[in-house]
This record gives structure tokens, sequence and C-alpha cells, in this order.
């Protein structure tokens, strides 16, 4: 289940970017890789150009139904570039 406020922080070379799950077009749990090219941002696939994948470094380990019982808690996922090399 996805809530309004579950979020995505992209750490892009611009700046941090915090942007709803919903806004971008995911369902939680979001996808380990995401392809931004662009102005268009999917999830991943593996003959996409890695210069423009970000990796899921870090997610909420709260279920939904967690959440559902909290008012005052988003859940959250982060991702940053990784160099080829890193990815298992």
């Amino acid at each position: 289940m996805t809530f309004d406020d579950d979020m995505m922080r992209l750490n892009l070379t611009v700046g941090v970017q915090t942007v709803r799950c919903k806004a971008l077009g995911f369902e939680w749990p979001p996808p380990m890789r995401i392809y931004l090219d662009e102005g268009s941002i999917r999830e991943a696939v593996d003959e996409d150009n890695s210069t423009f994948v970000l990796h899921q470094v870090s997610i909420s380990q709260i279920t939904d139904e967690e959440r559902a019982g909290m008012s005052h808690v988003v859940r959250g996922a982060e991702y940053d570039y990784q160099p080829s090399e890193m990815i298992a």
C-alpha cells in the first residue's frame, strides 16, 4: 500500500530532491534502481546507461500495517549514484 506521504530522497549531482512516491508514479516500496533522463523517471533496467541510474541506499522498514496506525510518521527511501563496480 502506498500512502500519500511516502517519500523518495534523490541525491542528485545538482542537489538533493525529496519527492512523494506517488508524484513520481511509484508505489511503495519503490524500486531498487531508478533511471533519470531528459525529465523522465522510471524503474531502471539492465540495458540503461548506468550514468543515469540512482540506486536505493536505504529504505524505511515500517510495514503498511504499522504505518496505518501512525499519524506523524512518513516512510522514505534514499537514492544515490554508485560506480558500476559497486553494483552487486
